[in-house]
């Protein structure tokens, strides 16, 4: 599954580049264009520890009263004190923030604007502000509470004196003893017994409110002590918005997750066959499977038809990959030679005629016949691939116009092996009968008895059926798609299509592999000659599966005697090649 995820970031990679590189360039853009912010901050201390709150001692939990003179340094109160302070430049205030600090019983005031001095004197004001309004409201209901206690305390003291007044009145005046000559104190009355006790009372009252009225003194000041400013504004030297590092970091995130889904939901709904896990998903139990590394053709050297790589590039990766698929379909998966193939896809444009022409082109290079027939009736390229004359061809031999050998074309090749070409013909009406006609399948066994090995290009099977009718003629079917074009669903319906014609599907090439999303071999991606030098194309010999079939498929009846590539082949009396100026 790791491995799964890793092919489709390698394939893809350029779509979270693009979104990175959008969102980087997004906001640099907006930094060059918007207005520079400057933020100052002031830090107020709010409670004092060894005090505890400003609300009654245990009452309040310190970080609910930090929260609270937060809000109170928000209200509109401090906000007009302060801008009462700023004056016109109150104006140039963008925005202001007010948060608790817990942890230091204290909160900051933060002030932006687009002026460092601005800025700097707006978080100074607000702080004043908030200083100067708190201290107010916290001695308005003290004063009132002293003003209070102070004037039960005047009313026990008159109450004092009136009860000293009375006790003295009514007590007996002290007499001398006749007998002794001593002053002695006669027996207080009950009366002046309970005015003594009302003036403790009053006394032990008068105690209580003085402590009460110093104790509200002690607290005004202390309240408004606590309040004061720890952290003066500073000018600030670098602007809060924007910020390039941080901007660039949110940008690069953003853009990668952006990517990241549109790669998600492009391999969700992305059809296209890239790699080989998606072609053998595709087409399973097909015993080859293998890709042709893209090839580029070298400039000065465009010409109509398929290219040959296999002659011009014999070097190439590309080159490579035809010989390694050469080898892959020299014995049938029933342990028979296969000695015919017909090539065809799912859509046009999927690479059919190179694939068979080069696929030609190395076989004869290992000294054996090769016969190349277009029966691509509908659009033929084999004659312009190899600019030979298309003026009977297939067409003209089943029509009987021509005989088999006057219709064939030789190519003169370096090598030892034949290489010959039947092109298309002229075209005619109705393709599809021409092809099922007996004369097609009785030219193909002439062609199996004079040749080695019998290549067909044939049109793509969505667009017409010749190929399914041609499937039942040959050894084995081979299937081409292309890198990044050819949708799954189309080959899988086309490898159901021929598996219910009972066709030998012997492989399946990728064409066009870009090397999205694998890797090369490293021993294919280099090549063996003076000096051991690196080979030019990056995709080394492209990438050969082969799997066991689970059902083994039928064998033609001319296969019955053929040989194998290494075989001396069946006799061909006076057949000798022919070589056109």
């Amino acid at each position: 599954m790791l491995r799964k995820y890793v092919l489709i970031a390698r394939r893809h990679v350029w779509i979270p580049a693009l979104t990175v590189a959008l969102a980087v360039a997004a906001v640099l853009v907006y930094e060059q264009r918007v207005t520079p912010v400057y933020e100052s901050v002031t830090t107020v201390r709010v409670l004092d520890a060894s005090q505890g709150t400003l609300f009654t001692q245990g009452r309040v939990v310190p970080e609910r009263a930090v929260a609270i003179e937060a809000l109170y340094a928000s209200s509109p109160v401090v906000k007009a004190e302060a801008e009462r302070l700023l004056g016109p430049r109150a104006g140039e205030v963008t925005e202001t923030r007010f948060a608790g600090v817990s942890t230091a019983d204290a909160i900051r005031l933060r002030a932006f604007s687009t002026e460092k001095e601005t800025a700097r004197d707006a978080s100074q004001a607000y702080a004043q502000a908030y200083v100067t309004t708190r201290r107010a409201a916290i001695v308005q209901p003290l004063t009132e509470q002293i003003q209070k206690a102070r004037t039960q305390v005047d009313e026990v003291q008159r109450r004092i004196t009136d009860l000293d007044t009375r006790i003295s009145a009514i007590s007996p005046r002290p007499t001398v003893d006749p007998a002794t000559g001593r002053l002695f104190a006669p027996p207080e009355r009950p009366e002046q017994k309970e005015l003594a006790s009302q003036r403790e009372l009053a006394v032990a009252r008068f105690n209580e409110l003085s402590n009460t009225a110093s104790d509200l003194d002690a607290e005004g000041a202390n309240r408004q002590a606590v309040l004061e400013v720890v952290e003066d504004a500073e000018l600030p030297t670098e602007p809060v918005r924007p910020s390039p590092k941080r901007d660039l970091v949110i940008a690069f995130a953003l853009g990668l997750f952006v990517g990241t889904a549109l790669v998600m939901l492009r391999e969700r709904f992305d059809k296209r066959i890239v790699t080989l896990d998606q072609l053998e998903e595709a087409a399973p139990d097909v015993p080859v499977i293998l890709s042709i590394p893209a090839y580029r053709r070298r400039r000065g050297r465009r010409r109509k038809g398929a290219s040959l790589i296999a002659l011009s590039s014999p070097e190439a990766s590309a080159t490579d990959a035809y010989r390694a698929l050469r080898a892959a379909l020299l014995v049938g998966d029933d342990g028979q030679p296969i000695r015919s193939l017909l090539f065809t896809g799912a859509m046009p444009q999927e690479g059919k005629t190179t694939t068979t022409v080069n696929l030609g082109v190395v076989l004869a290079m290992t000294g054996s016949s090769v016969l190349l027939i277009d029966a691509d009736l509908r659009r033929p390229m084999l004659n312009e691939s190899f600019s030979v004359a298309d003026s009977e061809g297939l067409t003209g031999t089943i029509s009987g116009r021509s005989s088999f050998e006057d219709a064939v074309r030789p190519y003169t090749l370096a090598v030892p092996g034949q290489l010959d070409i039947l092109p298309a013909g002229q075209r005619g009406e109705n393709p599809a009968e021409s092809l099922q006609s007996e004369q097609v399948r009785e030219l193909i066994g002439t062609a199996h008895q004079r040749y080695d090995f019998v290549l067909i290009d044939s049109p793509p099977i969505l667009v017409a059926t010749d190929a399914l009718i041609l499937a039942s003629m040959v050894d084995g079917v081979v299937l081409v798609t292309r890198s990044g074009a050819t949708r799954a669903d189309d080959l899988a319906h086309v490898v159901q299509l021929l598996r219910d014609l009972s066709a030998p599907i012997v492989s399946v090439v990728l064409n066009r592999d870009h090397g999205r999303g694998e890797r090369p071999e490293p021993y294919y991606a280099r090549r063996y000659g003076p000096g051991l030098r690196r080979r030019s194309g990056r995709h080394g010999l492209g990438r050969l599966r082969r799997l066991e079939p689970k059902t083994p498929r039928s064998v033609p009846a001319h296969r019955n005697g053929a040989k194998s590539l290494a075989g001396s082949g069946p006799e061909r009396p006076g057949r000798t090649p022919t070589t056109w100026g």
